[in-house]
């Protein structure tokens, strides 16, 4: 990190600390793959306290707290909860970022006040402002003051503390620090959930809006009080049902930043680009390719055909008998290229047709010279339960190619690595194609100079 560049113009005891658009952005990027764009939001104001905070910490009281944690860690927390706790030695310091602009009360989520591996020897309340692109600590209190000061909304879960019970000298907590700071209070312990209710208790909570007023509070605390019980209802959250996109149940896909293919290609792609799979065979007549695909005896011709089909100009009569062969190949082939190409190429003749695919793609951006790529999926269902699923990271213009070692990553619902695509010089996509049985989940992950996007999907 850059050395810390403090704001002068603030009185003597007001820390205000200018905030850097490299940290800024490497920030946006640890937090991106929060659920909403709330939890995003909350990630990065708090993710920038506590980088900035530490640093500060380092330098006044002459200590080396490094942040060792994995980033999920918090990212967990930041789904449902704001605010974020650092460890220095027997003590625990508790960031409470606030964006409000008027210093008249903080709220504080109750967790911070009542999980015992939460609870923290001082609070300290940071305001972030990034239309004026700093941070201005407006100063701390203990846990004994903040129970006493503040008023319990039961509603909310949260604890309001009047602005005039602050400390707003942080130099002042700095030279406590010299003398030894308050231990970590003792809070009542919470009860015990057993396995059993935890996952019943995550199943409850995967689709709701606001999971910690859902719960009988006690029961909220418990649970997000275990990390792999938070990890496990982070990740049902996070995840996409497919099962609900062939349905038409679109909201929480649209929610994560996805688009129905058909709008994606229209607001995004050049008007002349051609997202194909493979090039086409244009040597033969419909007549002469539709007779190969009755015949079906030669694969590498038959896959050509299929990826010509939509480019051809093919007569309505005829049009029917192509219907007619493609459904056939959709419902006894076993092959994915085949399946996929059948698929599209029925979808070019008839939209609306019942085994034609569900589509949807997304934008996304590494910061390579500011430049978007995109990520599509197609989902059909097939027998079994089984959903067959094409995945595919795309360039969106003829004239751009995607960015060499580039990589498409199917992980496994262990986190275990499924498959790995990798681009090299010259393509505008890579893709890759599988199937899935009901119940597995999935994760994509596309990965570009250490930063990646993912998301997690259920059958």
């Amino acid at each position: 990190m850059n050395i810390i560049n403090f704001i002068s113009d603030c009185y003597a005891n007001e820390l205000k600390i200018a905030l850097d658009e490299n940290i800024k952005r490497q920030t946006w990027q640890e937090v991106k793959n929060l659920s909403t764009e709330i939890n995003r939001h909350c990630g990065y104001i708090n993710l920038l306290s506590r980088k900035y905070f530490i640093q500060w910490l380092n330098l006044v009281c002459n200590i080396n707290i490094t942040d060792t944690n994995n980033i999920i860690d918090y990212i967990t927390i930041w789904e449902f909860i704001n605010g974020n706790a650092i460890n220095v030695n027997n003590n625990r310091l508790v960031l409470i970022p606030t964006e409000t602009q008027d210093r008249v009360s903080i709220s504080i989520p109750q967790e911070w006040l009542k999980i015992p591996e939460w609870v923290g020897s001082y609070y300290v309340i940071v305001g972030v402002n990034l239309e004026e692109n700093y941070l201005d600590f407006w100063g701390y209190i203990n846990y004994d003051n903040l129970q006493e000061n503040g008023e319990t909304d039961n509603l909310n879960h949260t604890v309001n503390l009047p602005y005039e019970c602050l400390e707003t000298d942080l130099n002042l907590m700095a030279l406590e620090y010299e003398y030894s700071w308050e231990n970590i209070p003792q809070v009542s312990p919470l009860k015990c959930l057993s396995p059993q209710i935890q996952k019943n208790l995550i199943t409850e909570l995967e689709n709701s809006f606001f999971p910690r007023l859902s719960l009988d509070f006690s029961d909220w605390l418990s649970l997000v009080s275990i990390a792999d019980a938070r990890y496990k209802l982070y990740s049902h959250r996070q995840s996409i049902s497919l099962g609900d996109l062939l349905k038409n149940k679109t909201e929480n896909i649209l929610r994560k930043g996805w688009q129905s293919l058909q709008d994606f290609i229209k607001d995004n792609f050049e008007t002349d680009f051609d997202l194909k799979m493979s090039p086409a065979f244009r040597s033969i007549s419909p007549q002469e390719g539709l007779n190969v695909l009755v015949k079906n005896d030669n694969y590498g011709q038959i896959l050509e055909i299929l990826n010509t089909i939509p480019n051809w100009q093919i007569r309505e009569n005829l049009q029917q008998e192509f219907i007619r062969v493609l459904v056939d190949l959709i419902n006894n082939t076993n092959d994915e290229e085949i399946l996929w190409s059948s698929v599209f190429a029925l979808e070019s003749l008839q939209a609306n047709h019942s085994l034609c695919s569900k589509g949807y793609g997304k934008l996304i951006n590494f910061d390579e010279e500011n430049k978007n790529y995109c990520l599509l999926i197609n989902i059909l269902p097939r027998n079994f339960g089984q959903i067959s699923i094409f995945v595919r990271v795309s360039v969106l213009s003829n004239e751009d190619n995607l960015p060499e070692s580039l990589s498409l990553k199917i992980l496994d619902e262990n986190e275990d690595l499924f498959q790995a695509i990798i681009s090299e010089k010259g393509d505008n996509t890579i893709q890759y194609k599988f199937w899935a049985d009901e119940g597995e989940t999935f994760k994509i992950q596309v990965s570009c100079n250490n930063n990646y996007i993912e998301d997690t999907f259920k059958v």
